[in-house]
């Protein structure tokens, strides 16, 4: 009686054990499970860190790549209008040139006439020393009178016409020196803007780097 009374407290002493080991198993798997969700849980928070990131990133860069092509668009726009600025302004030139050409011409003859004017010499008309009724010589000096008050209108004349004509050479030369004036500002100003077109090419051309450089890290 005692030998079985102490086998069937053993065996429920085993039973009791057993259970507690199933227990502290089942215990053991739940905080097995529990830290593996967790961990479950963590990665996934940062897979979506991570997501979140690649996606701001994204972001920026196509912004960034948005403003350079936009900067890029207004440089090259820039530069043909530059380039048509210089254009007109070299249009002016020729048109200027043209006109000094036309103007020293005009003094080229102003000046032929100057001097064909300035060479001209007072000579008395035989006819107006005979009197116009009766067709003889005058007296002497009703001549010497005719003579003094044509050579007066001569000089007079002479005189009015070398001032006209040196007048008009002045006008011609004061527009000569506009034109060269305006030529040589005209001159200064498309080196400017040669020069300008040359830093916006390069500024394009730094730009266009610097856009490569980012779609290609979003690759």
């Amino acid at each position: 009686y005692n030998s079985i009374k102490s086998n069937i407290q053993s065996l429920e002493d085993k039973i009791h054990d057993l259970n507690l080991q199933k227990e502290n198993t089942i215990k053991a798997n739940q905080a097995k499970n529990q830290a593996i969700l967790d961990k479950q849980n963590e990665l996934q928070q940062l897979r979506s860190q991570l997501q979140q990131l690649n996606f701001d990133l994204t972001k920026d860069r196509n912004n960034q790549i948005r403003v350079i092509e936009d900067q890029i668009q207004t440089a090259h726009q820039d530069i043909v209008r530059t380039g048509n600025n210089i254009n007109i302004k070299k249009s002016d030139i020729s048109q200027n040139d043209k006109s000094i050409k036309e103007f020293n011409e005009s003094l080229s003859s102003l000046r032929n006439q100057w001097i064909a004017e300035n060479d001209k010499q007072f000579q008395m008309d035989e006819n107006k020393t005979i009197c116009p009724s009766c067709r003889r010589p005058l007296d002497s000096n009703e001549i010497h009178d005719i003579e003094a008050n044509l050579l007066s209108n001569f000089n007079q004349f002479k005189s009015d016409r070398l001032a006209k004509l040196r007048q008009e050479a002045d006008w011609l030369k004061e527009k000569v020196a506009g034109h060269e004036t305006s030529n040589s500002l005209l001159n200064e100003q498309i080196k400017e803007l040669d020069i300008a077109i040359q830093q916006r090419q390069q500024s394009c051309k730094n730009m266009e780097v610097e856009l490569q450089e980012l779609q290609q890290s979003g690759d």
